[in-house]
């Protein structure tokens, strides 16, 4: 599947959202959502710290309370998704700030969503005008080398293999868990 798709934030705090356990995907989903979408501020025991977009101010604990989820399940999560370059955490005494990687191909400033109505609008209004055409041509080219550029730079996870190793680590498979882990 390709394409945007608008969700507003307060789904995040919806009943519906946080009834349950939350899956992988929506764990990740949750994290994206979750990020600033411009820069602010956080305070952690008194001391601000800045939070840049695209990063989380929530700590471990705190998101396994949200997930409904063990530390070492989010430690875990967390551990994978920098592997698989989703994220990038910087720990210190005071705080723990997550980087979502690529957080503006996910959260777009807007541009994108114009640029899919421009070109929608343009081939309602005049079908056949050369200008036209070769504009949407233009978009498509941008929008294409955007996606290019992202596949390029981010390998996604993949769920076969390593979901099994996750799956038999957590059962306490030692194993499954120094493979993991390397230890």
């Amino acid at each position: 599947m390709e394409g945007w798709y608008s969700i507003h934030r307060t789904l995040l705090n919806s009943d519906l959202w946080l009834s349950e356990k939350f899956t992988r995907g929506q764990a990740w989903v949750d994290l994206i959502g979750l990020a600033n979408h411009k820069e602010g501020y956080i305070r952690n025991r008194g001391i601000r710290l800045a939070i840049e977009r695209g990063q989380v101010g929530w700590s471990q604990e705190r998101l396994s309370k949200r997930w409904k989820w063990s530390t070492g399940k989010v430690s875990r999560f967390f551990k994978e998704l920098e592997i698989d370059g989703g994220i990038n955490r910087q720990k210190n005494n005071v705080s723990s700030v997550i980087t979502i990687n690529n957080y503006d191909f996910y959260q777009s400033d807007g541009r994108a969503n114009e640029i899919a109505n421009e070109r929608q609008t343009e081939g309602k209004q005049s079908t056949n005008n050369n200008v036209n055409n070769k504009k949407n041509e233009k978009n498509l080219r941008i929008i294409n080398k955007i996606k290019n550029n992202f596949l390029k730079k981010t390998k996604m996870p993949e769920p076969n293999e390593h979901e099994r190793l996750i799956s038999r680590a957590e059962s306490g498979d030692k194993r499954a868990r120094d493979q993991l882990y390397g230890n």
